[in-house]
């Protein structure tokens, strides 16, 4: 973003408008840090991919034994112990 003032303010003028904003900008960012929540994994991705970076791989890649053990999983019965 770009501001362009006319006239021209002199040197304490400018020193007070920059003050100013920065004061604000404090206070902004001060409150939307404590109101933020925690960012979800697709957001995250979605804001890597923004800036031209690889997503992060923090999970172990699924493999053929994990769906097989899941699907055991789901089908696993106690039988005749959980009586």
């Amino acid at each position: 973003m770009q501001v362009q003032f006319s006239p021209i303010p002199d040197d304490d003028t400018a020193a007070a408008m920059l003050t100013a904003i920065a004061c604000w900008l404090d206070s902004v960012s001060a409150t939307d840090e404590i109101n933020e929540s925690p960012r979800s994994a697709w957001r995250a991705a979605g804001i890597l991919a923004a800036q031209g970076l690889p997503p992060s791989r923090g999970a172990t890649p699924p493999k053929w034994s994990t769906a097989e053990r899941t699907q055991r999983a789901t089908q696993w019965s106690a039988g005749i112990v959980g009586m």
